[in-house]
């Protein structure tokens, strides 16, 4: 971890902050949580929890998971034609209030399957959860119903934004039984990241120290190795207000040698946790061995240093001001899904965002199939050579 608290002082904010950003789950809507570490509690649907804990996916990774896995389920689900007893075929090791909750989206199941007089709305109590006597959360269920005249939202989903209303701890002590952990309750944004974005503090490290070497290891298009390619360039990547330091050593005499010594810091550690194997990293498509340097996990091309300060194209007559849109993408080779955990490392590799998108929620292999069977399909419909 010494090494990446030194980033700051070697390379500009826009290098650093990507390399942070890889630590952190997605930004998600309402119920799951706004852009925080990934390895906060996971938020996983009923019917991949089921699985796990039925044997029908394998392995059972509920344990991994450090500060807690949360589940959610439709009131359709916990109903099923019981209603108000639990459908006979839900799982008996869900407990409602305990494993999770009811997550209500629509007025109709509201309607259909109205909350129970003696369940009590989510609240989130604690922002880091436990594996056993988890007391960071309590509820049964929340809403999030928008189909309808007369919103009915819980305080949990409502956007940041919106005027929050005044929670009472007290009142939250009395109704609900609970001893809070701290004195103050967390801001009530959500309960948790999307389950197959986690990964706990060592893999997020790993993965931080990974993707810089491979983002470091690259060459210009001019074939200016990084380091000169900063010195050429630097203020030109530099971001308002977040630089001074990086400025400050990038024009002392001194920079060369603090480059140096950072950057065979940073092989060492990767070195002695392993991150290093290039042949392991070229058959994910995430590096090239002959030319030493990380490629595109679907495309192939090799990445540049310019790569990672370059905004994403856009179209004419489709420009926007702020344009936050990076032209290369942290790309997972194997897809993030729900019952895995793919955000680790030699997983992963720097692509272009246009790729990324092609890829969508799909792995590379499979990617790569559906390109060419569109290709082949092109073909033959229009008798024109893709």
């Amino acid at each position: 971890m010494a090494v990446l608290r030194k980033m700051g002082k070697i390379l500009p904010h826009k290098l650093t902050f990507r390399i942070s950003k890889t630590g952190e789950a997605r930004s998600g809507a309402e119920l799951y949580k706004r852009r925080n570490s990934r390895s906060y509690r996971g938020l996983m649907q009923y019917v991949t929890w089921n699985k796990l804990m039925t044997g029908e996916i394998t392995p059972n990774i509920l344990s991994q998971y450090g500060n807690g896995c949360l589940v959610w389920l439709s009131p359709k689900e916990y109903f099923g034609d019981n209603y108000p007893e639990r459908a006979d075929k839900l799982n008996p090791k869900f407990v409602l209030g305990k494993t999770g909750f009811i997550y209500y989206t629509s007025i109709e199941e509201y309607r259909k399957f109205p909350p129970l007089e003696n369940w009590k709305e989510l609240y989130e109590l604690e922002t880091k959860g436990k594996r056993e006597n988890d007391n960071s959360w309590v509820g049964d269920y929340c809403l999030n119903i928008k189909n309808t005249s007369h919103k009915k939202i819980s305080e949990i989903c409502k956007d940041s934004e919106a005027k929050k209303s005044d929670i009472d701890i007290n009142m939250i002590l009395q109704n609900y039984g609970v001893e809070l952990p701290s004195k103050k309750l967390p801001k009530q944004c959500g309960i948790g990241n999307y389950d197959y974005d986690y990964a706990n503090e060592e893999m997020i490290e790993n993965v931080k120290l990974q993707m810089l070497y491979m983002a470091l290891a690259c060459e210009d298009s001019n074939g200016q190795n990084f380091k000169s390619y900063l010195k050429s360039n630097y203020q030109k990547l530099l971001t308002e207000g977040k630089d001074a330091t990086f400025v400050k050593n990038i024009n002392s005499n001194n920079y060369d040698k603090m480059y140096d010594e950072f950057f065979l810091e940073l092989k060492q550690e990767c070195e002695e946790k392993r991150l290093l194997n290039f042949v392991e990293l070229q058959k994910v498509n995430a590096w090239n061995t002959t030319l030493n340097r990380p490629i595109c996990p679907l495309c192939g091309k090799t990445m540049t240093s310019n790569d990672f300060f370059q905004a994403i194209e856009q179209a004419e007559g489709r420009k926007v001001q702020d344009n936050t849109q990076r032209a290369i993408v942290l790309m997972h080779i194997n897809a993030l899904r729900s019952g895995q955990l793919n955000h680790r490392i030699y997983n992963l590799g720097w692509g272009h965002n246009f790729c990324n998108a092609i890829q969508g929620d799909k792995n590379i292999e499979d990617t790569i199939a559906e390109l060419k069977r569109v290709v082949e399909t092109f073909e033959k419909n229009t008798g024109h050579i893709g």
